[in-house]
């Protein structure tokens, strides 16, 4: 059985590639394509997170803090893996994984060993595609990417030296890595151009170099661009909220932080502007000898094939904006009464609150007024408004 291990890198299509072909499910599946379940999707980023050194958010996210866990939940993925790719091979001939954080967590060559001896118990023909950017403007869209995930630094200090953070940006070094790992033969790296895409969509082109015989024509394209870099004006309020309202309390995702960025991402009148970065010609010259060589070795050209980076634009960044998204949104944080409260938290309090309500009388109006606070911090919870209705009902 084969398996399509698509690495990435981040900022190369990796999530619209995801979510497409987990929406053509069905589609690949009556052509022999599966795609994994138990690894997470559409981004299987357990699979990063099983052989990654580092216990990250993603892993709080599930409920991991140590390396206990880590062990213990491992060996459930694993039990469960080997079951469901033996299940997928009774009507399929290749398994598609996806996730740009194998490429980005795993940093070190034991770690993309360990990897990549845990796909070979499972699949005897393993090709491993990764798309790569100009370096430049990696960084810029990196960025963004950090400021989702909360942290709360300038685009200035942001990898302010690139060249330090070889796992990410020299692409020598990363491909050497793999395929050492995974053999030359096994491993293919892709430019990513938009212009030189086949179709000129990230999606055909990754069909089309991987799985060849796939019908393209049978597939849908609803699924349109996804992740999109933050505007200039969205990151200087994303960055402001980060700095007062962490990501995790206790390891568990804050929801007030977390609405507030979804209001920023949504809001249209935000998106303006790029993130100016006066350095992206430093940077570009700084990669071109490592490119030189990583083009030599992997694409058989002399040269370096990335083009320079555009001329920065910074007189143009609507810099009169920034500064009043910037003074309304720390404003807006200094309110009183903006009070981070977790999922957890809203649960126990909707418990005691509904128990409280059945006890009738002084406790019944006491349980209404703390469920119709709960109310104002989910909205939308079901759970809250029925428990609303039963107790003004009684």
């Amino acid at each position: 059985m084969k398996c399509i291990l698509h690495i990435g890198t981040e900022k190369t299509g990796t999530t619209l590639i995801q979510k497409w072909i987990y929406s053509n499910e069905e589609s690949l599946s009556r052509q022999g394509v599966a795609l994994t379940k138990t690894a997470g999707h559409p981004n299987n980023r357990m699979l990063a997170a099983m052989f990654q050194r580092n216990l990250d958010d993603y892993l709080r996210m599930i409920g991991v803090t140590d390396e206990a866990g880590r062990k213990a939940s491992f060996e459930t993925f694993r039990a469960n893996f080997r079951d469901e790719v033996e299940a997928l091979s009774k009507d399929h001939h290749t398994v598609v994984l996806t996730s740009e954080h194998m490429q980005s967590r795993l940093k070190t060559h034991e770690e993309v060993a360990e990897l990549a001896t845990f796909i070979g118990e499972f699949f005897t023909d393993v090709e491993v595609v990764c798309y790569f950017r100009e370096q430049s403007q990696f960084r810029r869209s990196l960025y963004s990417t950090a400021l989702k995930s909360g942290k709360a630094i300038s685009f200035q200090k942001f990898h302010a030296d690139p060249f330090k953070y070889r796992h990410y940006y020299d692409y020598e070094f990363i491909m050497d890595k793999w395929v050492t790992a995974f053999g030359a033969g096994s491993v293919s790296p892709v430019m990513f151009d938009r212009n030189k895409m086949r179709h000129g969509d990230i999606r055909k082109d990754f069909i089309e170099r991987t799985m060849p015989d796939v019908d393209l024509g049978g597939l849908l394209y609803d699924v349109s661009s996804e992740n999109e870099s933050l505007s200039a004006l969205q990151s200087v309020a994303v960055r402001l909220i980060n700095e007062r309202h962490p990501k995790f309390i206790k390891n568990q995702a804050n929801s007030l932080r977390n609405r507030m960025v979804r209001s920023v991402i949504g809001a249209a009148h935000l998106k303006r502007g790029s993130v100016s970065d006066g350095r992206s010609e430093e940077i570009f010259n700084g990669f071109a000898e490592s490119n030189r060589r990583f083009f030599g070795k992997y694409f058989n050209a002399d040269e370096n094939l990335f083009e320079p980076p555009p001329r920065d634009r910074s007189e143009e960044s609507p810099k009169e904006e920034i500064g009043i998204v910037h003074d309304l949104t720390e404003s807006l944080l200094n309110i009183n009464g903006l009070t981070v409260i977790t999922e957890k938290e809203v649960e126990r309090l909707t418990e005691l609150a509904v128990g409280l309500a059945r006890g009738g009388g002084e406790s019944r109006e006491g349980a209404l007024v703390l469920l119709k606070v709960l109310q104002r911090v989910r909205p939308k919870s079901s759970t809250i408004e029925n428990a609303i209705l039963e107790a003004e009902n009684v």
